[in-house]
């Protein structure tokens, strides 16, 4: 677990850190406006793919010892589908232009369906990265893809310095990451329908979980693009990702690296509840403090990062940055529900969580624009916890008590850090980065004391300051015997 967990977050952090950087160099050669345009496309787009989520790897995943002939009935419905969705986009893109007001917009599509077109042709075979538990290959593979796409996108945005610079890179990137999946696993597919039977009996729920958590995750920027203009999607697509970069991808491909784990223990449901147990209190100490961090330090963090032209971008950080930490806790029991065969519980969750968001956001809205779509989208994530952690007792023998024993120090400590950057903020240091660098160092120094302090006063129960606490002491001999 621990293995696929580093592994994984290196992944995903490595693959953040480029997108940190790519989004960083083209925020200053591009406007937000063209970021907006690129985003009224991609919501549109990203919705109808959804559809393509049909759970058909996750199925290879759960099955004991799956045989060729599943990766090829796999592979087979993945070309089926990524066609179909295809033409689905380009029939999507006259109402697009409709909804969103601007013919940009409609083309953008046209030329976007390209990138669903030769996704689905990609390899089914690495697959067997994470069914092996080979989460090195997994790793370099994802690092590849996210490498292409940041090259490209900062070429074509010194060469065009329009939106149709990260368009290009966009679909190109794909067709490239396509053929590497060719390259980097010695599997060849081919159509074959012969095990579709045993890839479908996973998929129906796994798809409409994927549709709801699309929705949850994009109504808020639909609803943004369609009356508040290129220049406001811009500034909330990219607060967005701001926001729950410090949260979400640390926790979500944590989730995904212990699923093909996780799938080990489904017949044995009490390791499987220690497993997650100590999972979520790993989860929450990573995704309560960063929230909250990232939460504090908005303004300094936009200025520092993206420029004086973004500003309108850190009122909404400071909202979805909260929203974020929903985010993380949720995506690791949804993770259960899906390991355990019961994904209509997350379809039915996500759905309830979808139906509330939508008038949130339309009341948020009305009354306090783009911001209090941000508000209400913070406020439904974190409200939906309660029902999430009380049907994971329908999965594995889970209880409050012990949800709780796992939440309460890292909230509490997060709170304690939020006292203290706030208390001891200094506004009279001239440069953004001076405050920034300080209120994050005291922020992680805070949280980190208050959190074993409060361990230390509960009797030091299981959870991740017994690792970190173990794991510092394995390594004090070890420097001693260097030093």
């Amino acid at each position: 677990m621990v293995r696929g967990s580093i592994w994984a977050v290196g992944w995903r952090w490595t693959i953040r850190f480029i997108g940190l950087i790519s989004t960083i160099i083209l925020a200053r050669l591009l406007t937000p406006a063209d970021f907006g345009l690129v985003a009224m496309a991609m919501v549109v787009i990203g919705f109808i793919e959804v559809f393509s989520e049909t759970g058909e790897r996750l199925a290879l995943l759960r099955l004991t010892n799956p045989v060729r002939e599943h990766y090829d009935a796999a592979w087979t419905l993945q070309i089926i589908i990524a066609i179909v969705i295809t033409l689905v986009i380009v029939a999507s893109a006259p109402l697009a232009r409709i909804y969103f007001g601007d013919p940009r917009v409609e083309n953008l599509i046209y030329f976007l369906s390209l990138r669903a077109f030769f996704g689905g042709f990609e390899n089914i075979g690495v697959v067997a990265f994470r069914a092996n538990l080979d989460f090195s290959k997994d790793f370099r593979f994802g690092v590849y893809q996210k490498l292409i796409t940041f090259f490209l996108g900062v070429v074509f945005s010194l060469w065009l310095r329009n939106y149709w610079a990260l368009a290009i890179a966009i679909v190109s990137a794909r067709v490239i990451s396509t053929a590497l999946s060719y390259r980097l696993h010695p599997f060849r597919p081919r159509i074959s329908f012969e095990r579709m039977g045993d890839i479908l009996s996973f998929s129906l729920w796994t798809l409409l979980t994927q549709i709801g958590d699309f929705l949850s995750n994009k109504l808020d920027e639909f609803a943004v693009g369609g009356y508040a203009g290129t220049t406001s999607m811009g500034n909330y697509a990219v607060a967005s990702d701001f926001a729950a970069a410090p949260t979400v991808e640390l926790v979500v491909p944590m989730t995904r690296g212990l699923f093909p784990v996780y799938s080990h223990f489904q017949a044995d449901r009490a390791r499987l509840r220690n497993a997650y147990v100590k999972v979520l209190s790993v989860v929450a100490t990573l995704a309560i403090p960063t929230s909250i961090g990232v939460s504090l330090v908005a303004h300094d963090l936009v200025e520092v990062v993206l420029g004086p032209k973004w500003q309108a971008a850190a009122s909404l950080i400071v909202w979805l940055a909260i929203g974020s930490a929903g985010v993380g806790l949720t995506d690791g029991v949804l993770t259960i529900f899906a390991v355990v065969g019961r994904p209509k519980i997350s379809s039915t969750i996500v759905g309830l969580r979808t139906f509330f968001l939508a008038p949130a956001i339309a009341f948020g809205g009305y009354y306090a624009g783009i911001e209090g779509i941000a508000m209400a989208r913070a406020f439904i994530y974190i409200a939906s916890l309660p029902i999430l952690f009380y049907a994971i007792r329908a999965a594995i023998p889970l209880y409050g008590k012990d949800i709780l024993a796992q939440l309460w120090r890292p909230l509490v400590a997060g709170l304690i850090m939020a006292a203290a950057v706030e208390g001891l903020h200094s506004p009279a240091l001239g440069l953004a980065v001076l405050r920034l660098a300080m209120d994050v160092l005291l922020g992680a120094a805070v949280f980190m004391a208050a959190d074993l302090l409060l361990w230390r006063m509960s009797g030091r129960p299981e959870g991740v300051e017994q690792i970190f606490v173990d794991q510092a002491l394995n390594l004090m001999p070890r420097l001693r015997q260097r030093t």
